[in-house]
């Protein structure tokens, strides 16, 4: 709520347009102070408004016989047919808000998508002196930055789904299989390939495999985290993406089974995936390349060397 007189007081000053900036009217007269005392606008997620170098400005100002409109307009990239339009009809007392959607200038139509904005008007007799027509203003006449808000990039406006390439390993073997040679001709490791987009309305999010959803309620967001065994657990199988498939996604198929692949050593895994193996007196160990083997023996008659 304003302060006692405040209204009043920006009756003799510049706010809520910038001081200094032009107030020329064409094809006559000046733009009264004592006509607006406050305004607030909310740049829309499409109109591309940015506080660093856009503005929103009085463009012009149409007398009709009672009633006057007030044009505003704004320098954004996305904004260039839009407007705010305020219908300011006669009789309307001093102290008296009006709020729009921006509206297209083309066919009025509405869309708040592109903005919301008031004006509070107090002392609008010197512009129903005017000759009914329309005013334009020879400079720009800005809005107060401080009074301006924008909705662009702060929030999620869709979302489109989209997995990265996981391609099979090389196979093992001099001589690889002629389904995994092609699987690995297909596969782009730096592919995306896009599974729905733009998607809006309720968007629901559920944990998979790996992977932990949570809300950060202090910066409103969703954060969402890859951990080992978290969410719908661990997948015994790998999921191909690649050139090869509905949106690259082969549902139900996998590179390696989990009985071809040694995952962990009595109940040990090793995070970067190198187990190195050690033999200590009396273990003696074997690898044989040739077969994609490790052989492990044991001499008892060594056990007791080096105590």
């Amino acid at each position: 709520m304003a302060e006692r007189d405040f209204y009043n007081i920006n009756t003799r000053i510049s706010y809520p347009l910038i001081h200094g900036d032009p107030v020329t009217m064409l094809p006559s007269g000046t733009f009264p102070r004592e006509v607006l005392v406050d305004a607030g606008f909310v740049m829309g997620k499409d109109s591309g408004f940015l506080p660093e170098t856009d503005s929103v400005y009085l463009y012009s100002v149409t007398v009709t016989y009672g009633d006057i409109i007030l044009d505003f307009r704004s320098t954004a990239s996305g904004f260039s047919d839009w407007h705010f339009s305020f219908l300011i009809p006669s009789g309307t007392p001093p102290g008296a808000t009006a709020y729009e959607d921006a509206t297209s200038i083309s066919d009025t139509h509405p869309d708040h998508n592109y903005g919301i904005g008031f004006i509070t008007v107090q002392d609008v007799s010197a512009l129903l002196l005017l000759v009914p027509g329309t005013y334009t203003l020879e400079g720009v006449l800005r809005v107060e930055q401080g009074l301006i808000q924008t909705e662009v990039d702060s929030f999620v406006a869709d979302v489109s789904l989209a997995n990265k390439a996981r391609c099979c390993p090389t196979p093992c073997g001099n001589q690889p299989s002629s389904s995994s040679s092609s699987a690995a001709q297909l596969c782009d490791p730096d592919g995306f390939y896009v599974l729905a987009r733009e998607l809006e309305g309720d968007v629901l999010f559920k944990e998979g495999y790996n992977v932990t959803i949570q809300v950060d309620e202090a910066n409103n967001a969703l954060l969402f985290d890859a951990r080992l065994g978290y969410g719908a657990g661990e997948s015994c199988e790998d999921v191909i993406i690649d050139d090869d498939g509905e949106d690259g996604f082969h549902r139900g198929e996998f590179c390696l089974s989990c009985d071809e692949v040694i995952r962990s050593v009595n109940g040990h895994t090793v995070p970067e995936g190198k187990l190195v193996l050690v033999g200590w007196p009396g273990v003696v160990i074997v690898p044989n390349q040739a077969a994609f083997e490790v052989g492990i023996t044991l001499d008892s008659e060594k056990f007791c060397e080096g105590t």
